[in-house]
This record gives structure tokens, C-alpha cells and sequence, in this order.
């Protein structure tokens, strides 16, 4: 028996990657079409990053296991790392 503790609904993009941080609170996910990283805080239901993470498909996310850094993959090549340590702000779900 499984029970949904929370729901976001994004855009209709396919979501390629997903990833918990070490401490459950925080989510960063990855739009395949989009390029786009965020980290969602589901408990307040908040962005705490919203991110042009990649200029093509991006195709996976993970945090470090501190949890303190977030790294993706895309298709344009590229690597990224984000230190996510004293974000500057938190967007609430629209």
C-alpha cells in the first residue's frame, strides 16, 4: 500500500531525473525538454531553485551525500555542480 504525501504538478515536459536529498526535505528533478533544474521543498510546497540547468535534454540529477551540492547531466556535454548552501530565496507554488 503506497500513500502520496504530496503532488506537484510542473508542465507538460517529461521528467527525466529525480533525486531526495540526505535529509528528505528537498527534491531536485530535472525537465528532460527543458534543460531546467529545481529543487522543490515538498513539505511547504516551495522552490527553493528554479535553474537553466542545461541548453539541451537534461538527463540526471544527485546529490552529494552531505547534501549539500547538486550535480546534473545533459545532453549539451556538460557537467553541473550547485552549491546549494544559503539560497537566496524560495518560490511558492503557483
Amino acid at each position: 500500500n503506497c500513500n502520496v504525501f504530496s503532488s506537484l504538478q510542473y508542465i507538460d515536459q517529461t521528467v527525466a531525473s529525480i533525486a531526495f536529498n540526505n535529509t528528505g526535505d528537498w527534491i531536485g528533478f530535472g525537465c528532460s525538454g527543458l534543460g531546467q533544474l529545481l529543487v522543490w521543498e515538498w513539505q511547504s510546497e516551495t522552490y527553493v531553485l528554479k535553474q537553466q540547468g542545461h541548453h539541451n535534454n537534461m538527463n540526471c540529477v544527485t546529490y552529494s551525500p552531505d547534501g549539500q551540492h547538486l550535480a546534473s547531466g545533459g545532453e549539451d556535454g556538460k557537467v553541473r555542480a550547485n552549491l546549494l548552501t544559503n539560497l537566496p530565496c524560495k518560490f511558492k507554488q503557483t
